[in-house]
């Protein structure tokens, strides 16, 4: 999905609708959040806190394949999407 938005971000830049820096700078500290190890960040924090009611080798099946999932796709995608705003929204974020 990210990179489905990144051209709609994009024309939106080229048009003039960018936010300010600040909040350009916010967007960008929240991402660096979320882009730590895939295993200690929020994307896996459900599987971290899987019910009882699953089998341990079935949790560890459901934990191994979405920690694949994050590292092989979701934090690709967000990478891709920090550094669309760095380089090109910040450097054109006005001020206010």
């Amino acid at each position: 999905r990210v990179d489905q938005e990144l051209p709609r971000l994009q024309r939106a830049a080229d048009g003039g609708w960018v936010p300010a820096r600040a909040v350009v700078e916010r967007a960008l500290a929240q991402l660096d959040g979320q882009l730590g190890p895939a295993r200690e960040g929020p994307y896996f924090e459900p599987f971290r806190r899987l019910p009882a009611s699953i089998p341990a080798d079935a949790q560890a099946a459901l934990q191994a394949r979405a920690l694949a999932l994050i590292e092989q796709q979701v934090l690709p995608a967000q990478r891709r999407l920090r550094t669309f705003i760095a380089e090109r929204l910040l450097p054109r974020a006005p001020a206010e």
